[in-house]
């Protein structure tokens, strides 16, 4: 995934409730699943290029988010 790709899913991320939502509703055991579903909405990625594009994120409160979707839900 390219820095603007993993830039433009953090924005669809912060964004679009009901993407968020979606997301966050699949079980937190469940990355497979999650990366299945980001990949559906045209965001293909690991989970380690995800984590890589945490240190690109400068809003404090969006790098939360992000993170909290990695590790905790």
């Amino acid at each position: 995934m390219s820095l603007d790709q993993a830039k433009a899913f953090i924005e669809k991320l912060e964004t679009d409730e009901s993407f968020r939502d979606h997301l966050i509703e699949i079980e937190e055991d469940d990355f497979t699943g999650r990366l299945a579903f980001i990949n559906s909405h045209g965001f293909t990625c690991t989970e380690e290029e995800i984590e890589s594009v945490l240190v690109h994120i400068s809003d404090p409160e969006l790098r939360t988010l992000v993170e909290a979707w990695l590790y905790y839900y």
